[in-house]
């Protein structure tokens, strides 16, 4: 083997390795499955059970959000379970809606090269159609808002006790001034599941915030089909799961700066910010293949014999 095999060799094997050895970003994997046990919330019949380290918070405008690390899974989170029992008049935080409203958890981590969201929630099927309108999920970055289509389809109707998955219909919700769905529409294009870039936004109906809930299914980038369920009726009589895993390749390189979700309505809102998740390639990885390109270069011009006409 000639010497500038031998070094071309050997600088592989250090940029290799130096590649390999960059660890994961999350010890623990976490899959988009519907089973919120990884978040440290199993249930006990319709009854949530929470992990001691998950505090719960007074419904209110404001949530603080929260660092948990369970089952060497690091997570941030907003957990914010109200009265399971309470009608349309409890309060939810911003506005009134009980437990068919509740937003009752919301966690965002990481899971090897993934964003990982889980929701919890009393948005089902089964409250009926004038009080069922999931909303998509919000992800601001560096580089502008990103949703994730939630869908869901019409509430009150037969067939939506099953959980969706990646892929089926997404849903837009026509809302009230009082809150309550009037009607939806079905798209084959805005997925359940889809990740869109800078997409166009209905706000809710309701005054002051007027929070960002829902994509109009027109406008925006398509990122790609993330990892997704949402259980709707089939794991509880109270509660609903949604659950998302999505590649750092759709985010372009962006900074995750906040994860947002609420109703349609706007009666409830979930928002874990101040989070600084970097999606880009690490630093060191790229490092390693730039000094790789330098390598294969300077292996190819010890292999290349010089011109005897070229000048010294």
């Amino acid at each position: 083997m000639s010497r500038g095999c031998s070094l071309f060799t050997a600088l592989l094997a250090v940029c290799v390795g130096g590649l390999t050895a960059v660890p994961s970003v999350s010890a623990a994997w976490v899959a988009a499955d519907g089973d919120l046990s990884d978040w440290g919330i199993n249930f006990a019949g319709n009854t949530p059970q929470y992990h001691a380290s998950l505090a719960n918070q007074a419904s209110t405008t404001h949530l603080m959000t929260m660092q948990a690390t369970i089952g060497g899974f690091t997570f941030f989170y907003v957990r914010e379970d109200s009265d399971d029992s309470a009608g349309d008049s409890g309060f939810v935080g911003p506005n009134v809606g009980g437990q068919n409203y509740d937003g009752e958890f919301l966690g965002v981590g990481v899971s090897g090269n993934q964003l990982v969201i889980a929701i919890m929630t009393g948005q089902r099927p089964d409250n009926g159609a004038t009080k069922y309108a999931p909303g998509d999920i919000l992800i601001s970055t560096t580089l502008g808002d990103f949703g994730i289509e939630v869908g869901g389809g019409a509430g009150g109707v037969a067939g939506s006790a099953a959980a969706i998955t990646e892929g089926a219909d997404g849903t837009t919700y026509s809302v009230n001034g009082q809150g309550f769905t009037t009607g939806s529409t079905n798209s084959s294009v805005y997925t359940a599941g889809s990740v869109w870039h800078q997409p166009n936004w209905i706000v809710d109906p309701i005054p002051d915030p007027y929070t960002k809930v829902q994509m109009q299914h027109a406008g925006g980038s398509y990122m790609g089909l993330a990892d997704y369920i949402y259980t709707r009726n089939s794991i509880s009589l109270q509660h609903a799961i949604i659950e998302v895993a999505i590649p750092f390749s759709y985010f372009l390189g962006a900074d995750i700066l906040s994860v947002a979700w609420a109703p349609s309505c706007g009666n409830d809102l979930l928002e874990v910010n101040g989070l600084g998740i970097h999606t880009a390639p690490e630093p060191a990885s790229l490092a390693m293949l730039a000094f790789g390109g330098v390598a294969v270069g300077f292996v190819r011009r010890r292999r290349t014999p010089r011109d005897a006409s070229a000048p010294a």
